[in-house]
Order: C-alpha cells, then structure tokens, then sequence
C-alpha cells in the first residue's frame, strides 16, 4: 500500500536531533505551497516522490538511489544550506528551483536538471565532470550575485547544457569559474535567430598547461597557420556545441579569460590582439578567420555563425625566421637532423635565451636555457632521444622571440 504523507499550509521544521537523514522510502510526501521542510542532514530517495510546492531546506547532501526523479513537476524550492554538499546518487534529479543560501561549495556527482531557475547566490557549484541541464530557454534561468560556476577539474571537464531553443532571447550570462578562482563568465545574445524547437548548446571552458594540453576532445594538434602556438595561445579552451536545430541560431559571443594566471611564463602574447580560433573537424586544422573580433578588459567579443564547437584565443605576434630585424641573422642545421641540432645566432644585443621543442601534437618534449652575447654565438641542442618526426623550436628571450621548424629523422 503506497504510503502518502502530506505537509499542510504550516511551518514544519525538524532539527538535528529529531532528524538527521530524510529517507523517502516508497512514500509520497507532498509539501503544500506555503509549507516548508528543513532537513537538517541529507535527503536520500529510495523509490518514493517529493511533489513540492512549497520550500524544503537541506542543510546535507542530496542522494537518488533510484532511476525515477524523487521530485515531481511542481513549484517549488529546494535551498541549500549547507558548507559543502553534494548532489548526485546513482542517477539524476530534475529540480524545479534550486537556490543556494550563501557562499557554500556544492559538487556534483551526477547530472541535474532545472525545469525553472537555479540561484547560485554566493556560492560555487563544480560540476565534476557532469552536466548542469537547464531546460528554461529564458536567460534568467541562471541567477548569481557573485556566485560561479566551475566545469574543470584536473583532468577532465563537465557542462553547462542549455536549452535555448531556437529564440535567444536577450544576453545569456555562464558565470564559469577558473581553478585559480577567478571569474571567466561566458556571455551570449542572438547575432541571428535560428531554428529547432528541440535545439539546444553545450557550454564549458578548462584551463591547460603553458603548451596548451590537454587539447579538446577529437582535437589533434594546437598548430595554427602551420606553427606550434603553445606560445601564442590563452593557456584555456572553450567549447560552444550546437544541437538538434535546423538552422543554428549565430551568436554574439564574450569570452573572458584571467590575464594574471592564464598568460603567464611561457606564452607571448598582445591581449589587445587576439583572435577566436575555431578547431575544423573536416580538415582537422585550426581556423582562424572568424568574424572581426574585439579585445578589451580580459575579454574577447565575436560573433559565431557557423564555426562552432572547440574554441581558443590566439595572438599571432611571435616571429618567424623571415621577419627577424635586419641586425640579427639565425641559421639552424642540420635539417632534416638525427642527433643534434646546431644554432647559430648574430645579434648586436646579449640576450638569455629559453629554446622550447614542441611536437606536432603541441605536446612540450624538450626545454633548453642559453646566454648569447653580442655578436656571433653557436648554440648545440641535443636531441638524440626525442622521436622522428616535426618539431617546432620555439627562441624566446628578452628582446628575441621567433620560432622555427626541423624534422628529427
């Protein structure tokens, strides 16, 4: 017999020491608008139904054990309470509004929907590698005050899924997060309207090494324009994935980045001259001839039409070898070589010099230092134990900075 409790139009709280879990355990428990719960340790659901209309606060963590959603469609809240919670179980839960209370961390450790708005207040909400579904095409179904969202984690990234359908209506505002902290929001509005009411985007953002990897799924290298660019790439990717539309609406998109730790080291770049590069999966190549785009105060603004999915941002201001200054002449051999590569460097200036290998994967092999005085200088570099194949050879010093190419045999 289904066991059925129901929470009338009063105030009904429960502390600590009359209620430390709520099991729902086959019931159905119907809190009445107006009503609320407070459970002040977790909420597991093993097979019953919370239909709820009214608010219940959970000052623990959120488990589903059983592949049914324990919420039914309804009206109401569920607030968080806690410090750090987690959301998750074996399988997912749809929620018709989630609120957080404050400034507390939430992990999740399986997909959750939104039917209606979800209110990150102060807090941080860390994907995990799963999927924030939030199925309101509205551009509030995201409210923060100085909340955020974090898709990153040491190896892996989750998503943001929204279901904008084929009318984006107004700016839409990610408050993505990166590992250092920092606010990274990714803001978009409609460039051109689409078509599909079952279409969709996927959205999330993870920061890499100074060589730029891990690379986005199916990409296969980070070289742009037939060069190596861990130099000249914003140490962070983007993926904007459209989904299930007959025309894909074209976006007006604003990426931000974090100047202080994601330009650092190794990178040369001129921030006020960035681009937005587009991974082709035909041709399995970088496209970098996307609308203008503009750079200012840490972002890049640019509209996508058609080149979606992996995105980076991309400053072509490192030299080559053809467009050193008239007083510095290089000459690199042998090339092809199989044990040593062998530089020779003119300058009228002495510089300290950091020489980065890099593979045709992007993938940083091999990292040398030298001092160069004025004039004439040899500079041997071993690479007898780096496999065949193309590398690029990367000079950046204090006034130089240019790359080259050679094949290891």
């Amino acid at each position: 017999m289904n066991k059925i409790l129901i929470l009338f139009l009063v105030q009904i709280a429960y502390s600590s020491s009359l209620m430390s879990q709520f099991y729902n355990d086959g019931a159905e428990v119907i809190v009445q608008n107006g009503c609320f719960v407070h459970i002040q340790g977790d909420f597991i659901n093993q097979g019953g139904v919370v239909t709820n209309e009214g608010r219940i606060e959970l000052g623990g963590n959120w488990t589903n054990t059983v592949p049914s959603n324990p919420l039914s469609q309804g009206t109401g809240h569920v607030v968080l309470l806690g410090d750090d919670q987690e959301i998750g179980g074996d399988f997912n839960t749809l929620f018709n509004q989630l609120q957080f209370s404050n400034t507390q961390n939430v992990t999740l450790n399986a997909t959750i929907g939104i039917s209606d708005q979800i209110d990150l207040a102060d807090g941080t909400l860390f994907l995990n590698r799963n999927t924030l579904h939030l199925l309101s095409p509205s551009n509030e179904a995201i409210l923060t005050n100085t909340g955020t969202i974090v898709a990153e984690t040491a190896d892996e990234y989750g998503y943001v899924r929204w279901d904008v359908e084929e009318n984006v209506n107004g700016e839409y505002n990610i408050p993505f997060e990166n590992t250092f902290g920092n606010s990274i929001p990714l803001s978009f509005s409609a460039a051109q309207q689409g078509m599909g009411v079952d279409g969709y985007f996927l959205f999330t953002t993870f920061g890499t090494q100074d060589n730029n990897s891990p690379a986005p799924i199916g990409v296969t290298n980070v070289e742009i324009s037939g060069d190596a660019s861990g130099f000249r790439l914003v140490d962070r990717f983007w993926e904007v994935v459209p989904m299930n539309y007959d025309l894909t609406p074209a976006l007006s998109t604003n990426f931000f980045f974090d100047e202080v730790n994601e330009i650092v080291n190794n990178n040369d770049l001129e921030t006020d001259n960035l681009e937005v590069i587009n991974w082709d999966t035909l041709t399995q190549t970088w496209i970098t001839s996307l609308n203008e785009s503009e750079s200012t105060n840490n972002s890049v603004t640019t509209d996508l039409v058609e080149n979606f999915g992996s995105l980076g941002l991309w400053s072509n201001n490192t030299t080559s070898v053809s467009d050193l200054p008239s007083d510095i002449s290089f000459n690199l051999w042998p090339n092809p070589t199989q044990e040593q590569l062998n530089i020779e460097i003119s300058s009228n200036d002495a510089d300290r010099l950091q020489l980065f290998i890099f593979s045709e994967l992007g993938e940083l092999v091999s990292i040398n230092k030298a001092r160069i005085q004025s004039g004439d200088n040899s500079i041997s570099i071993d690479i007898g134990s780096i496999h065949t194949g193309a590398y690029q050879l990367f000079l950046k010093g204090e006034t130089l900075n240019f790359s080259t190419r050679f094949v290891k045999i």
